[in-house]
């Protein structure tokens, strides 16, 4: 179990390096300029909170995982049948609206690396930690999506058995939580540039 964890936190780590290297090839800046785009923006708080988002999201993934696994405990020959559009709706709309937002996010950090004067511009350790958890997200929810249809493509009926897809309940939790936590590092922002102004 500690290896998986283990497995997973550095996956996510290098996926957030990943993240931050595309967003330097795209403004056209090395990384330690992204860095310090602004005198507010602190890498190591970006990582903080990602490491702690990483945190959040296994243990969602192993706590959903063990409940969908005792389920079967008693009787392993068990089938669970859900309307495949009960996952697929949720997912959807969580890729509409981190689609939407992604290309907005990063308008606003590019205004970051680009403005001349970014003093009075508010932290943007926050924008950039929801742009990356709305672009994990995003990925996530697409993979969810295909497995879906993969999955159910006779009668729209999905089936979760102990040997096959009982690990897909706790992705599609994870994958709403992880767009949840994106939305609202967003919402944080934005109250943060609302309320508490630099000066």
């Amino acid at each position: 179990m500690f290896g998986h964890v283990l497995s997973l936190l550095v996956l996510w780590i290098a996926f957030d390096y990943g993240v931050l290297s595309i967003m330097a090839f795209v403004t056209g800046q090395p990384m330690i300029y992204l860095a310090s785009a602004s005198p507010h923006f602190s890498m190591g708080a970006l990582f903080g909170i990602l490491i702690g988002a990483a945190v959040v999201v296994i243990l969602f993934l192993s706590g959903v995982t063990s409940a969908w696994r005792k389920k079967f405990g008693k009787d392993p020959t068990k089938e669970v049948k859900y309307k495949a559009e009960t996952f697929r709706h949720p997912i959807n709309s969580s890729i509409t609206v981190a689609g939407l937002a992604i290309p907005i996010i990063s308008g606003i950090f590019g205004y970051y690396v680009t403005a001349v004067d970014t003093t009075k511009l508010p932290d943007a350790t926050l924008l950039v930690a929801s742009l990356i958890l709305l672009f994990f997200s995003l990925i996530a929810g697409v993979f969810l999506v295909y497995s879906l249809a993969v999955e159910s493509l006779r009668d729209d009926t999905f089936t979760i058995t102990k040997e096959r897809n009982v690990g897909f309940p706790a992705m599609f939790v994870c994958q709403l939580v992880i767009f949840l936590m994106g939305v609202l590092l967003l919402l944080m922002f934005v109250v943060q540039g609302l309320f508490f102004p630099v000066k």
